[in-house]
């Protein structure tokens, strides 16, 4: 069964896709990975400064590309499972991928088990902050808009809740199972753990 996490960067995509391959054995696919190389970038922080905040002028150019070469790598993750469907693999999305056309998530939902690392609205500020302190990749579609006379950093403060909630309701309606991201991560949960939450979801 192939089982691809889906979420908000710095929800725990990569963290129980690592876990999952390190203590289960599942075959893990990294979306990040792919267009991180594609890039030629070594790191993500690498990445991260090339793509760059929604104000600065190379950032429409860069999103494209990566919303590009993000398309290619769910496409590989789709080939992957298709050919590879008797084994045990994790499929490690950005969160960007609600961004792409919805057929990507759709063939997605009928190949595999989609799993939804939910961050509760108490945890937004601290997503905030994770962001800035930490920058990942983001597209930010149309959900950033530059005001005049203001601080650019407190634009994207603003606006990144509206994005969250885009997000949130795209992630929640293509996932067959939702989990607390920081619940599960804080709990020191194993991939044992992790593998029996969803089986208790699959039995509700």
């Amino acid at each position: 069964m192939a089982l691809v996490l889906i979420g908000m960067s710095n929800s725990g995509k990569t963290y129980w896709s690592k876990k999952l391959e390190k203590e289960k054995g599942y075959q893990y696919f990294g979306c990040d990975d792919y267009i991180q190389k594609k890039l030629n970038f070594k790191s993500m922080d690498n990445l991260s400064f090339w793509l760059g905040f929604p104000y600065e002028k190379n950032y429409p150019k860069n999103s494209r590309l990566y919303l590009q070469y993000e398309k290619e790598a769910v496409e590989m993750a789709l080939k992957l499972i298709k050919n590879n469907q008797n084994k045990k693999i994790v499929i490690d999305t950005t969160g960007s991928i609600v961004h792409l056309p919805l057929y990507y998530l759709k063939k997605l939902s009928l190949l595999s088990k989609i799993i939804y690392l939910k961050i509760e609205k108490k945890a937004i500020k601290n997503m905030i902050n994770l962001y800035f302190n930490n920058p990942k990749p983001v597209i930010w579609g149309n959900f950033f808009k530059k005001e005049k006379n203001k601080d650019p950093i407190e634009n994207l403060k603003e606006s990144y809740p509206k994005l969250l909630s885009f997000r949130q309701k795209r992630y929640q309606k293509f996932a067959h199972i939702t989990l607390d991201s920081f619940q599960i991560r804080n709990n020191n949960f194993s991939a044992n753990d992790f593998l029996k939450m969803i089986n208790l979801k699959n039995n509700d």
